[in-house]
């Protein structure tokens, strides 16, 4: 189970946002609610939420709008759509514009559970994967190479010679052209 995740739950319908804070409200997550969608993306704006689930017909601003927005300003928060209708096109819209699941209203409690659940594990595995490759980065630049081979140590000396004669050949230019 995904530790201290911020949900927002995006829906114009009272009795999902109560019964999404009331599903996923378990201690370890922080539930908050917005009735429609420029107030969700304001608090997405203001940050630190890890998943949205996003209701995709609300007055005002769609929720493939609203999804749209999130995606482009945001790309790790996870989105789950949610919908009383059920149109494969907009399914296939939402997933094409970046929402990780899609649920139709009226939907399970244990299956959005176990969505929310495989929307924050693929989050958690993409930041660890991202810091991962951070890491070998650093570790295995040219600098950071170690060998005391005779051929490394020869690799080592040309590369630190030809770096002096490189500087050496700017500070050349640069007092010729002042003088």
């Amino acid at each position: 189970m995904s530790k201290s995740a911020r949900i927002l739950v995006i829906d114009d319908e009272e009795i999902v946002l109560r019964s999404c804070q009331r599903i996923l409200g378990d201690g370890e997550r922080t539930v908050d609610v917005a009735q429609d969608s420029r107030e969700g993306l304001e608090r997405v704006e203001a940050g630190g939420y890890d998943l949205v689930i996003l209701d995709i017909k609300m007055p005002g601003i769609d929720g493939l709008e609203v999804l749209q927005n999130v995606k482009e300003r945001h790309p790790d928060i996870e989105v789950v759509m949610v919908t009383g209708l059920s149109e494969d096109q907009t399914a296939v819209r939402a997933m094409k514009l970046g929402a990780f699941d899609y649920l139709s209203k009226p939907f399970d409690p244990d299956e959005l559970s176990h969505v929310v659940e495989r929307a924050l594990e693929h989050r958690r595995l993409l930041q660890e994967n991202r810091k991962l490759k951070t890491e070998v980065s650093a570790k295995f630049r040219f600098e950071n190479i170690i060998g005391s081979s005779p051929a490394m140590q020869g690799v080592q000396a040309d590369r630190a010679m030809r770096a002096d004669q490189q500087h050496r050949a700017g500070h050349r230019r640069k007092r010729h052209r002042q003088g």
